[in-house]
């Protein structure tokens, strides 16, 4: 399985996030983890080339939470189990493969913490 972490800055609107499926067009992944994504969008959904975001977006009135994401692939989809929200830099995802669970986990911690 090809897991990823990639910190985009931005994915807050849809254009963002429609460039960054072309550019995964260019590797294999299977998951694809996310922070700084700036969406404020919360849960999973299924994206127009059925991959699959799971997302906690930027929480109002939280300027240091800039939220994370999970893309998981059109082929991976059949194989997630569940997925948890703890917070706005906290979520995971449970995948079941040939046997082998997996809990992926995406955080993100502010660096600019003084």
């Amino acid at each position: 399985m090809y897991i990823a972490t990639y910190k985009p800055r931005t994915v807050r609107q849809q254009d963002d996030l429609e460039r960054l499926l072309e550019e995964l067009e260019q590797i294999k992944w299977h998951v694809m983890r996310l922070s700084e994504i700036r969406r404020r969008r919360e849960g999973l959904s299924e994206l127009p080339r059925g991959h699959w975001i799971f997302e906690k977006g930027k929480a109002e009135g939280n300027p240091t939470a800039k939220g994370v994401a999970l893309l998981i692939n059109r082929n991976m989809t059949k194989y997630v189990e569940k997925t948890n929200i703890y917070s706005e830099r906290i979520i995971m995802c449970t995948i079941t493969t040939r046997g082998i669970q997996l809990k992926i986990n995406q955080v993100y911690t502010n660096n600019n913490i003084g």
